[in-house]
């Protein structure tokens, strides 16, 4: 990302939390429920899906179906 950059979860329901950049089960250590914002320090694409990875190293989806992005 440019500057500094945060996201919002906007799905209904939550958003899994995950340890690391992967898309499997094993690695949900939480939820993220909406409305619930976190600070971007990476974009990664994982098997061509972005992924948010924040600045407290946890990941999140990162597709706008899911987050709203806002440049701070």
């Amino acid at each position: 990302p440019q500057g500094k950059m945060k996201v919002t979860v906007i799905c209904e329901g939550s958003l899994n939390i995950r340890r690391s950049p992967q898309w499997g089960h094993e690695n949900i250590c939480g939820r993220a429920a909406r409305g619930q914002s976190y600070y971007v320090k990476e974009i990664h694409i994982v098997d061509g899906k972005k992924m948010v990875r924040t600045i407290g190293n946890l990941y999140l989806s990162g597709e706008t179906e899911y987050v709203q992005y806002e440049q701070i």
